[in-house]
């Protein structure tokens, strides 16, 4: 049986506990498939025992990094699925979306990404959990994995969710490439859509520290060194990667398990 990772990294968003697992279980064909694993920030006030059991993740660790690259990697490594995927406090999954992505999938057990446009739809019902309709959204333009889906296989091969240098930003547009240029990416934007409902939140502090400047300029001069060098090379100690072992996180598994970072590009800073 094929399990789904729901990999949700979240910060300093109260109203997200219940809404966003909702959304995802809800919209599942096999909700029993699936298995959440909830990623935090030590130091956030709003991460508490009552909202971890409204999220009732399946898996809750701690965060060791900083900003939602960090975060999305820390929770793909105690993850156990057979399907992992990025879950954001600002998007909203279609209807079967576990289903419509095993239809894309040649092989669960190979290394494969799959390209899920994102954005606002056009269709019944518009920017709302199970949505249906073609996305417009900046990852169905600019063909990038906002919102990343892949298959273990792929994380075993690169020994990381996102390139763990990275903060936030560009850290998307990194692993789209590689995947493209490895021939593992498999482009069906026209196939499934899940709208993005940018700062649907507010532009909170969460929001101003993902989007920095500076952010974005240190992904940028990443990006442009990455594809220089085709994508390869090792990174920083204790990130995790296929040139050695992911760093080591205590991570609480079952009812007592509780979240970590979601929204544009990914949550928490």
């Amino acid at each position: 049986m094929i399990k789904f990772s729901l990999l949700w990294a979240t910060r300093g968003r109260r109203r997200v506990y219940p809404a966003v697992p909702r959304w995802w279980r809800e919209t599942a064909a096999n909700p029993e498939r699936i298995e959440l694993v909830l990623c935090t920030d030590e130091d956030d006030e709003v991460a508490t025992i009552e909202r971890y059991e409204i999220a009732n993740p399946d898996i809750h660790v701690i965060n060791k990094g900083k900003g939602n690259v960090a975060a999305y990697n820390t929770a793909a490594e105690v993850c156990t699925g057979d399907v992992l995927i990025q879950v954001m406090d600002d998007v909203n999954p279609c209807l079967n979306w576990d289903e419509q992505i095993l239809r894309q999938i040649p092989d669960v057990d190979e290394p494969w990404v799959v390209g899920i446009a994102d954005g606002p739809t056009v269709g019944p019902i518009p920017m709302q959990p199970g949505s249906l309709g073609r996305c417009i959204g900046y990852g169905a333009k600019k063909r990038i994995c906002t919102i990343f889906c892949c298959t273990r296989a792929w994380y075993e091969h690169c020994g990381y969710l996102y390139y763990p240098e990275y903060y936030s930003m560009y850290a998307d547009d990194d692993i789209t490439e590689k995947a493209r240029k490895e021939g593992r990416l498999l482009e069906c934007w026209s196939e499934i859509c899940m709208p993005h409902n940018w700062g649907m939140w507010g532009r909170d502090e969460v929001w101003k520290e993902t989007n920095k400047e500076a952010h974005r300029i240190l992904g940028r001069a990443l990006l442009q060194k990455r594809r220089a060098n085709g994508f390869t090379g090792g990174f920083r100690d204790g990130a995790g990667s296929q040139d050695g072992p992911a760093g080591d996180h205590d991570a609480v598994v079952g009812p007592e398990a509780g979240g970590s970072r979601g929204d544009d590009e990914g949550g928490a800073p």
